[in-house]
C-alpha cells in the first residue's frame, strides 16, 4: 500500500463492525432519509496541536460532519501509531495515539477516514521537548509566566495580545527559542514576532521571519550575564483571536540556519556541515535516498528535511523543532573551490551535475566551467529560496572569454532562476551565480543543477472546489471520477494515467491523454464486496507507446490565504487519498451516444438515476469537463420525481475532432456533499456531414422572396436531413426543406407580412437535422442576412428630396 501507516481504529471488544451495521440497515430497509449519515467530513482543529514524542497522547479532532463512525486515520509520515478512534459527538472525535522514540520531529499530515469518506488534510506537531500550556495572565514583564529551559509552550495570542515568559539563565548558558504558529495551519493569517529581553530589560535579540522558519521566528543566544531572562511573543501587527495558537519551543538545542551542501548525490555519503551563529561546530555524514521525500511546503520534488542537530554539549536540551531541506539529485555533485570570484577562476565540473556554493559576502559571485558540444541543451536551474535560503539570485552564462551569453532572476515568479541555454559552439562555457541586491552571508547558499534536457510530466488533480485540495471516496457498489491535469515539459504524444496502490476491490478505467490536450478523467469503481480502507496511492503516467519519462505528482491544501487568495502558507503532497466507503443512496448512468456532436452542433447527452428507497433530494448532474471546443448546461438536476435528465452540450465550429471519453458527475446533499459519477463513455466530435454557406437577400413587406442556402456534401448519410430557418425577423415565415445527402442547394420561400419588421436583419441562421443510429444529428450555421424594404404603395404621397436626419421638414415647426 502506497500510504505508510494506513491503520484500522481498534474497535471495542463485542461491537459490531461498522460496514456490517450498515449492511444490517440496508437489509432491514430502514429508510435512508431517517438515517443519520453525513457527507464529506471536515477537520478544522486539532487540540492539542502537537505532543512529545516518545509516549501516548489522545488528540481531538474538531470540525464539521463527523456524525459517522470514523474507520481509521490515514497518515503521511512514520512514526506515529493509532491506537483507538472514539466519535464524541457530531462535532468531535479523539484518536488515541503512541508516538514512536524516533518520530521525525515537525509536522505530520494525516486525515480521518470515516464510513462515509475522508476529511481534508490536518497536521500535528511533534517536537522532543516536554509540553505545557500557556497560563494567563501574562500579557507584561511584571506578569510574565516563569518556565524552565525545555519545554514546549502551547498558547493562543488575542487580539493586541502579548505572551510573556520568564526563564533563569547563567552566563554562558544558551538560549533557543523557535514559533510553530503560522506552520500549525490553523487557517488563520498569524504572523509571530519574537522579542528577548535581558536582565535589564533590554532588547538582546528578536525576530519575526527566519530563515529555516520561514514566517515563523526563531532565536538563539548566549546568556552574557547571570539573571532572569523574557521572552515576549505576539502577533506582528498586534491582530489575534482564538485561531492564533501557536507552540514555542524553549530550550538550549542547537539551531543552525543552514546546512551545506544544500544538495546531495542520492545514495552517496555525503559529508555536511551546519552554518550559523548557533550551529555546531563538527561535521557529520548522511546518505539520503531518491525519492523517499514526503510532500513539501513548497510544491518542489527531490527535497528532503535534513533533522537539525542534537545539541551534544553538557546540558543539551534536545533537538532543533525544524530540520533544513536539502535537493537529492539523481547525478554527482560539485562544491565551490575558492578563490572563484572571476570567470578565470571558475571552479571546474563535468556535466550533468549539481554545483554547490555560499555567497559568503556582500558583492560575492561565484563561477563554474563546464564543457559543453555545439547546439547540446542543458537545463540550468537554481535552488536557493526553495531550500530556505535568503539568497535572491541572478544566474548567468558566459562564454570562456566571459561575454555573457544568457541570463535570467526569477523563474515563473519564483525567486529562484532558470536558463535554458544551448551551447552555440564547442567549447567551456562559465555559470556566475549571483545576489540581487548584492547581499551576501555565511548562510546565503545555494545549488546549480545542470541537467540535459529531458521528458517530464507534472501532474495533480483537479479542484472539484476552488481551494479545496481533492479527495477520492469511493461508495462500495459505485463510482466517482477525478480529473487529472498534465503539463507536459521536452515531449509531446498521447499519455496514460494511473493509479499505484489502490485500496483492495478498487478499479479504474482511464481514458488516454490526447496528445494534443492536457487533462484526462478517470473513474474509480469499488466493488459491492469491497471491505472499507483508506490509502495514499501514487499517480503514475507512461507515454503511450514506451520511451522515457518522468512523472512528478504534487497536489496543493491551502492552509493559509492572503489578500487576493495569496497562498502564505500551503503544504503539496505527493500522493492521492482514496477511501471505500458506505454505498451511496442513488447511482447515475449516461447513456452512451450512438451518433456523433459535429462542429457548430449540438447534442443532449441523458443521464438516468437509480435511487434508493426513501431517497428524493435531487440529484445536481454536469459534465466533468468539456474536450475542446465543447461546452454543456451546468445547471441541471434530476428531481425527486423525475429518473433522468437531459444535459444540452454544443460544439463550436474548431472543436477538437475525434473520440472523447467523457463522464458526468452527480451531487446530492447527504449531510454533506456526496458525490458519485457514471461511467465514461465515447462522444465523437465531427466535421458536419453538410457545409452550409447562408446568403444574403431583400423583400419588400407584404411580398415573397426565394432565399437559398449552398450546401456542400462532405460526409454520406441515409434518408434525407431537415433543414430550418432560424432568427426570421418578426412578420417573416418560412417552411422546412429536405434535402438529400447530395443536394447541393436549398431553397426557402420567404413569405413577408404586411408588417413585417423594416430593415437589415444579419441574425439568420440554418439549423440542419438528420438522424443517425436512431438519433437526431443537428448542426447549427449562421450569417445569413435579409433586407426588408417598404411596399411600394407605402411610399405614395411621401414628399421626395433628402432631407437632414433630425430635422423637421420644411414649412413645419419643431416640437421644440
Amino acid at each position: 500500500m502506497a500510504g505508510r501507516l494506513c491503520m484500522r481504529a481498534t474497535l471495542r471488544r463485542g461491537a459490531v463492525r461498522p460496514w456490517r451495521r450498515a449492511a444490517l440497515a440496508v437489509a432491514a430497509v430502514v429508510s435512508l432519509a431517517a438515517a443519520a449519515s453525513a457527507s464529506d467530513p471536515r477537520i478544522t482543529r486539532i487540540d492539542p496541536p502537537g505532543a512529545q514524542r516518545g509516549g501516548e497522547v489522545t488528540f481531538r479532532l474538531i470540525g464539521d460532519r463527523l456524525h459517522d463512525q470514523p474507520q481509521t486515520l490515514l497518515l503521511s509520515e512514520p512514526g506515529i501509531e493509532l491506537l483507538r478512534l472514539e466519535r464524541v459527538d457530531n462535532k468531535t472525535v479523539t484518536a488515541r495515539v503512541r508516538i514512536a522514540e524516533d518520530c521525525p520531529l515537525g509536522a505530520h499530515h494525516l486525515r480521518l477516514c470515516t464510513e462515509t469518506g475522508l476529511s481534508n488534510l490536518a497536521r500535528v506537531h511533534i517536537g522532543a521537548l516536554p509540553e505545557l500550556s500557556e497560563a494567563e495572565p501574562n500579557n507584561t514583564v511584571e506578569r510574565a509566566q516563569p518556565i524552565e529551559l525545555g519545554v514546549v509552550v502551547n498558547g493562543v495570542v488575542q487580539r493586541e495580545d502579548t505572551d510573556c515568559f520568564a526563564v533563569e539563565l547563567t552566563a554562558g548558558q544558551r538560549l533557543s527559542v523557535e514559533v510553530e504558529g503560522l506552520r500549525l495551519s490553523s487557517r488563520a493569517l498569524f504572523d509571530p514576532a519574537l522579542v528577548v529581553l535581558g536582565p535589564g530589560r533590554n532588547v538582546i535579540a528578536k525576530a519575526d521571519d527566519s530563515q529555516p522558519t520561514r514566517q515563523d521566528p526563531c532565536v538563539s543566544l548566549v546568556a552574557a550575564e547571570d539573571g532572569r531572562y523574557c521572552i515576549l511573543l505576539r502577533e506582528v501587527a498586534l491582530r489575534g483571536g482564538g485561531d492564533h495558537r501557536y507552540r514555542m519551543h524553549v530550550g538550549s538545542f542547537a539551531r543552525p540556519m543552514a546546512v551545506f551542501p544544500p544538495v546531495a548525490e542520492a545514495g552517496k555519503p555525503t559529508e555536511f556541515r551546519w552554518l550559523g551563529p548557533a550551529a555546531p561546530a563538527e561535521t557529520f555524514t548522511a546518505t539520503l535516498e531518491a525519492g523517499a521525500e514526503a510532500g513539501t511546503d513548497d510544491g518542489w520534488h527531490g527535497k528532503q528535511l535534513l533533522p537539525a542537530p542534537q545539541e551534544r554539549s553538557e546540558g543539551g536540551l534536545g533537538a532543533a523543532p525544524t530540520g533544513l531541506p536539502v535537493r537529492v539529485a539523481n547525478r554527482p555533485v560539485a562544491v565551490e573551490s575558492e578563490p572563484n570570484d572571476t570567470h578565470q577562476q571558475a571552479t571546474p565540473f563535468t556535466g550533468p551535475a549539481a554545483v554547490a556554493g555560499v555567497l559568503q559576502r556582500p558583492g560575492d559571485r561565484d563561477f563554474f566551467r563546464f564543457a559543453a558540444k555545439k547546439n547540446q541543451t542543458w537545463n540550468l536551474r537554481v535552488w536557493a529560496r526553495k531550500l530556505a535560503s535568503p539568497a535572491d539570485t541572478v544566474l548567468r552564462v558566459l562564454d570562456a572569454r566571459g561575454k555573457r551569453l544568457a541570463g535570467n532572476d526569477d523563474d515563473r515568479g519564483q525567486s529562484d532562476s532558470y536558463i535554458r541555454f544551448r551551447a552555440p559552439a564547442d567549447g567551456d562555457y562559465v555559470i556566475e551565480v549571483a545576489e540581487n541586491l548584492g547581499r551576501g552571508g555565511p548562510t546565503h547558499v545555494y545549488a546549480v543543477e545542470a541537467a540535459p534536457v529531458a521528458p517530464v510530466v507534472e501532474m495533480n488533480l483537479h479542484e472539484h472546489q476552488r481551494y479545496v485540495s481533492t479527495t477520492i471516496n469511493v461508495p462500495r457498489g459505485n463510482r466517482t471520477a477525478v480529473l487529472i491535469n498534465t503539463r507536459r515539459v521536452d515531449f509531446g504524444g498521447e499519455l496514460e494515467c494511473g493509479f499505484d496502490g489502490l485500496p483492495a476491490g478498487v478499479s479504474i478505467d482511464a481514458a488516454p491523454v490526447a496528445g494534443n490536450y492536457y487533462r484526462t478523467p478517470v473513474v474509480l469503481s469499488a466493488d459491492a464486496s469491497a471491505e472499507p480502507a483508506a490509502a495514499l496511492t501514487r499517480v503514475t503516467a507512461r507515454r503511450t507507446g514506451g520511451g522515457p519519462l518522468t512523472a512528478r505528482f504534487k497536489q496543493q491544501e491551502w492552509y493559509v490565504r492572503g489578500q487576493n487568495n495569496f497562498p502564505t502558507f500551503s503544504y503539496f503532497a505527493h500522493t492521492a487519498p482514496v477511501a471505500v466507503t458506505t454505498p451511496a443512496p442513488f447511482k447515475i448512468r449516461l447513456v452512451e451516444p450512438q451518433s456523433p456532436i459535429v462542429r457548430d452542433g449540438s447534442k443532449n447527452l441523458r443521464v438516468i438515476a437509480e435511487r434508493d428507497e426513501g431517497f428524493e433530494n435531487p440529484i445536481r448532474v454536469q459534465l466533468m469537463y468539456h474536450p475542446p471546443g465543447l461546452s454543456s448546461n451546468r445547471s441541471r438536476s434530476i428531481t425527486k420525481d423525475q429518473s433522468d435528465v437531459l444535459i444540452p452540450a454544443t460544439a463550436n465550429g474548431r472543436a477538437g475532432l475525434g473520440d472523447w471519453r467523457i463522464v458526468v458527475i452527480g451531487e446530492a446533499n447527504h449531510g454533506g456533499r456526496l458525490r458519485v459519477s457514471t461511467q465514461l463513455v465515447t462522444l465523437t466530435v465531427a466535421e458536419p456531414h453538410l457545409g452550409l454557406t447562408l446568403s444574403k437577400a431583400a423583400a419588400q413587406q407584404g411580398g415573397e422572396v426565394d432565399y437559398r442556402v449552398g450546401i456542400e456534401p462532405r460526409t454520406a448519410f441515409e434518408g434525407e436531413a431537415k433543414l430550418q430557418l432560424l432568427g426570421l425577423p418578426p412578420g417573416v415565415a418560412a417552411e422546412p426543406v429536405q434535402v438529400a445527402a447530395d443536394a447541393t442547394e436549398a431553397v426557402f420561400k420567404l413569405r413577408l407580412a404586411a408588417d413585417a419588421r423594416l430593415g437589415r436583419h444579419r441574425s439568420l441562421a440554418c439549423r440542419l437535422t438528420l438522424t443517425q443510429a436512431g438519433e437526431p444529428v443537428v448542426h447549427t450555421r449562421g450569417g445569413g442576412e435579409l433586407m426588408i424594404d417598404p411596399a411600394p404603395k407605402a411610399l405614395a404621397g411621401k414628399p421626395r428630396g433628402k432631407r437632414t436626419a433630425g430635422r423637421p421638414a420644411p414649412g413645419t415647426r419643431s416640437s421644440r
